[in-house]
Order: C-alpha cells, then sequence, then structure tokens
C-alpha cells in the first residue's frame, strides 16, 4: 500500500501529547487505537518515518484492519480527518485541532505544505458525519475461512460468536458471521454491544439477521456506539412507536419497515414532538377512518412547511386557514352575484300579463 501525506490542521508539538487529548479523549478510547494516534504524532515530527497503513501496523504489530479500525474511530471523534482516493485508498491522515469543546471557527486552510489534491476546503466543518450508508454497504464483504479462524483467535471475538450461537441455540450460518463480522469491522461496534443488539432483538421476537441488520446500521446512522445509548434509543423508540400505534388504532401487528421511515422522519429528520405526530395521527382517523401514514405524512409536512412546533402553532394555523376559507367562499358569492344579477329586475303584472295572451289568442 503506497505511503501517504501527513499533515497537521492545528499548532502541534512535535514532542510532546495535547493535554486535551490526554484529558478528554484517551479515557474513553480502546488502548490499541491510542497506540495509533501517539505513533502519528510521533510520524509529524519525524520526516524520515514512513507513515502508510501497512507501516503503522508493522511498527505497532498490528492487522491493517486494526489500523484502519483505528484511523475510523480517530475520525469520528473528530481527532483527525481521513483522505480517499477514487479505489477508496487512504492517501492523507490530517491531524485536527483539539478542543475542550466545540470552537467557534474552523481553520481556514491546512498547511500548504499538504498536496492540493488533499487539502481540505476551507469550508469544512469540525463536525465530520459518519460515512455515508453506500460508503458503509460497500464494505460488506464475505470472510474466508481462514479469516473467520484468525478472528475466533481472538478471546473477545471468540466469546462473542459463543454468546450469540448460545442465544440462538444453534451455530451460526457462514452468513451469518460474515453479518456479525461486518457489525464489528466496518460499524465498529464493540464486542459487548452486538452481544446486546442479539439480545434486544431476540427479545422482541425478531430471529432474522436481516432485521438485526438494519437496526445495527440504525445505530450506526444515530450515532449509538454503547449499551446505555442503545437502551435510551430502545426506550425512546418504544415510547414513540407505540403511542403511534394507539393513535392511528393498528393492533395484532408490529409496524411495518416503510412505517418506521415514516416515523423516523418525523422524529429525526422533522424533530416534531410526540404530541404534534399524535394529533396528526387523530386527525388521520378523522379524516380517513384507516390508518394511513402517508396522510398523516402530508399533515405534518404542512405544518413543517408553516413553521408549527407546538399544539399553539396548530391552533393558530387552524384559524388561518378557516378566516381564509370564509373570504374566499364571501368572495366566491360576490362573484356569483356580480356575473348573474347585475341587472334591474322587472316588475311585471302576470295575471294582466296572461289576460293579455287570452284576449288576444281569441281574436
Amino acid at each position: 500500500m503506497s505511503s501517504v501525506k501527513l499533515y497537521s490542521e492545528g499548532v502541534l508539538s512535535i514532542t510532546g501529547i495535547s493535554n486535551v487529548f490526554l484529558d478528554k479523549y484517551m479515557p474513553e478510547a480502546n488502548g490499541e487505537f491510542v497506540k495509533v494516534y501517539l505513533y502519528l504524532v510521533r510520524c509529524m515530527g519525524d520526516s524520515s518515518k514512513q507513515c502508510s497503513v501497512s507501516a503503522i501496523a508493522d511498527h505497532l504489530n498490528h492487522t491493517e484492519t486494526d489500523v484502519q479500525r483505528a484511523l475510523l474511530y480517530w475520525e469520528r471523534q473528530n481527532v483527525l480527518r481521513l483522505d480517499f482516493d477514487a479505489q477508496k485508498n487512504i492517501v492523507g491522515i490530517g491531524l485536527l485541532p483539539l478542543y475542550d469543546s466545540a470552537p467557534t471557527s474552523v481553520p481556514a486552510s491546512v498547511p500548504t505544505s499538504a498536496p492540493a489534491a488533499i487539502q481540505a476546503p476551507a469550508s469544512t466543518a469540525i463536525q465530520a458525519p459518519a460515512p455515508a450508508a453506500e460508503q458503509i454497504e460497500s464494505k460488506r464483504r464475505s470472510y474466508t475461512i481462514d479469516e473467520i479462524e484468525s478472528f475466533r483467535k481472538d478471546d473477545e471475538v471468540s466469546e462473542m460468536f459463543f454468546v450469540i450461537e448460545t442465544y440462538l441455540k444453534k451455530p451460526m450460518t457462514v452468513a451469518q458471521i460474515n453479518t456479525v463480522l461486518f457489525w464489528y469491522e466496518e460499524l465498529e461496534f464493540s464486542t459487548d454491544l452486538i452481544t446486546h443488539l442479539v439480545e434486544y432483538c431476540l427479545g422482541k421476537g425478531h430471529n432474522s439477521f436481516r432485521y438485526m441488520d438494519r437496526i445495527a446500521l440504525d445505530w450506526y446512522n444515530n450515532s449509538i456506539f454503547t449499551i446505555e445509548a442503545a437502551k435510551c434509543e430502545a426506550e425512546k423508540h418504544n415510547k414513540v412507536n407505540y403511542t403511534i400505534i394507539k393513535a392511528l388504532g393498528i393492533s395484532g401487528r408490529d409496524l411495518a419497515q416503510s412505517e418506521r421511515v415514516f416515523i423516523n422522519r418525523w422524529t429525526e429528520e422533522w424533530k416534531f414532538e410526540l404530541p404534534l405526530i399524535e394529533e396528526a395521527c387523530r386527525r388521520t382517523i378523522e379524516a380517513t377512518h384507516q390508518a394511513s401514514f402517508t396522510y398523516a405524512d402530508k399533515i405534518l409536512e404542512t405544518w413543517k412547511n408553516n413553521g408549527v412546533r407546538n399544539m399553539d402553532d396548530v391552533i393558530a394555523l387552524d384559524q388561518s386557514f378557516a378566516a381564509n376559507r370564509k373570504i374566499s367562499v364571501r368572495t366566491t358569492e360576490s362573484t356569483k352575484r356580480t356575473k348573474f344579477s347585475n341587472f334591474d329586475a322587472r316588475n311585471n303584472d302576470y295575471d294582466q300579463l296572461e289576460q293579455m295572451l287570452v284576449k288576444t289568442t281569441v281574436q
């Protein structure tokens, strides 16, 4: 694997480690990940040091996968930034300045000594998002028998496999093992979090690894990497799902994946509070007499576009709509009178007209 250009985006001592790193980042990190970061700082101060994923792996007696996992971890922690080429090989590692709290501004650019092809744009934010779902999915692969056996030599991984198979009450298939290793290597879940994931899904009556994989990706996309965070997320979703199921009159079944997509949009993307979602569901039943997530979605989208954030806003919007509707009705009625009644009414004596008609006919 080719060498990568190592550069710093902040003031970094070539002989010391930032106190912020020691105080804030190191205590929560895996010890092997800390080794990788320390070696990167060492390389920054000595241009003779070879810097590549393979060189770091050789120096620290790690596998290249271990090094890549460490680099991705530090990228998520905003300690460094990784640059990739078209083939998704690492071609740049940028050490970011560390702060006790979020910085008020972002460094304007990387040093001019960094190659133009991997310099960061001036607008790059310190808070780097997790890789997109498509990027993560592209990393799925099938592990060879030798690779799986190599993983089994790791005590933590071996114990994880044992616990999962105990929960399943049967040995895992090769496909299931590949899925678990995808969570471990690419999503960078700890072995404890993975066993909790399997236990959580089985507890809900879902023994499908396809279902478990969807939950794993949801956790990854929502930056859930601890058991505590997973429990909080489950409790929140259980309350939201139960409330929506009850409001829409759903019974005897779990929510479909397409329905969960709607709920995630309402709660995660549009940030609606639960009472507003419940009100939208109530209005859906009132209007359609069925559990229509599409109809509820249209209601909430209208509220979002009108800046609705609470029930007072809903009431104000309803009143505005009613007032505009009355104006529209009055305008329509006025238009009708103008079009069809804009003439002087005739005041005829119909008895006299009838007599004249009869008289004329007789003559």
